[in-house]
């Protein structure tokens, strides 16, 4: 009887030294009480895939760079209880739909739309960005979405930017987003482009009303383009920031 027990109990001490050393050889999984934490580009994949954002254009570092962006923002409290994230390519051209309103708890796109940049940022790209007031070009970088107002536009909603180098003077330079009647399928059948704005993300007149409600009021907006002085210079969204733990603040598990 005392072989038997000692046996069984050497079985026991056997199974739990080489359970531990199982799961110390695995990969390193962070945990919440919401989530389990899976690698930052696993991540990234998952969502930019899950909403198929490669099919309908989207750049990926735009994606990376904005979701990235936008966990910082949470970590910091800097946004509403919303989970909608807009990011706007502008590597792509005028004539394709280039903003995207994304919510991420539902997982899906709300919005996928056609926006304009500025007149002095290019004609059919925009390839040229200024913070400065009377630049009438498009700025770059992460904003917060502010209160609306109506405009000589319409209904037309703040921005404000969080980049000291690159947005900062958004509001002086009333830099908002508004509807246009340049920004339409029948501008680009006349133009093979839609028109220009004097720096303000206008979007179509019959999906204005629809994204502003929508994102207004303390949401995370982000323009993209893959210009090497701001990724060289802006701490959002930069990947050597990066912290896995940011990735608990997704509104969703992994």
């Amino acid at each position: 009887m005392v072989r038997k027990y000692l046996a069984l109990l050497a079985a026991c001490v056997f199974f739990s030294l080489s359970t531990t050393f199982i799961i110390s050889a695995t990969p390193r999984i962070l945990t919440s009480w919401r989530h389990v934490i899976v690698p930052m580009e696993q991540a990234v994949q998952f969502i930019y895939d899950k909403l198929s954002l490669a099919r309908q254009g989207m750049h990926p570092d735009a994606f990376r760079k904005a979701l990235f962006g936008y966990l910082q923002f949470k970590q910091l409290n800097k946004l509403s209880g919303k989970t909608l994230l807009t990011v706007i390519d502008f590597s792509l051209p005028s004539h394709r739909p280039r903003l995207w309103v994304i919510d991420l708890a539902a997982q899906r796109v709300l919005f996928h739309s056609l926006v304009a940049h500025g007149v002095n940022s290019g004609l059919h790209y925009a390839e040229k960005f200024s913070n400065k007031e009377g630049s009438h070009q498009s700025s770059l970088g992460f904003y917060i979405t502010g209160e609306t107002y109506q405009g000589k536009h319409g209904l037309s909603l703040y921005l404000d930017g969080q980049e000291a180098e690159f947005n900062s003077n958004a509001r002086k330079r009333a830099v908002v987003m508004h509807a246009a009647d340049y920004v339409s399928e029948a501008h680009i059948a006349k133009m093979g482009r839609i028109g220009r704005s004097q720096g303000c993300p206008a979007i179509p007149e019959h999906l204005a009303e629809g994204i502003i409600s929508t994102i207004k009021g303390g949401t995370c907006l982000y323009i993209y383009h893959p210009s090497p002085e701001y990724h060289r210079t802006s701490q959002w969204g930069n990947t050597s920031n990066w912290d896995e733990q940011l990735l608990a603040f997704l509104p969703f598990p992994i």
